[in-house]
């Protein structure tokens, strides 16, 4: 078994703007060990190049994939 690294960086986000949903989602794409997926943000201070951590992951009841990743707050104060 391989361990997975969980700590990745942001490469480009966006801000979902969906008039049925009144909660602002933020969505990017996300490099960890040279591997880029697509997942949503949680937190502060989003931008490129931040790092993040992968929080959540697995199927949906759809069988569809979603990564959710969570800003990692110590090492964007750097």
């Amino acid at each position: 078994m391989v361990k997975a690294d969980l700590k990745g960086r942001i490469i480009e986000f966006s801000k979902s703007h969906n008039k049925n949903n009144p909660s602002e989602l933020t969505y990017g794409l996300i490099e960890i060990s040279g591997v880029r997926l697509i997942g949503s943000i949680v937190g502060k201070g989003i931008e490129a190049n931040s790092s993040v951590l992968l929080r959540r992951c697995g199927l949906t009841e759809s069988k569809n994939a979603f990564y959710e990743f969570l800003m990692d707050i110590k090492e964007n104060r750097k």
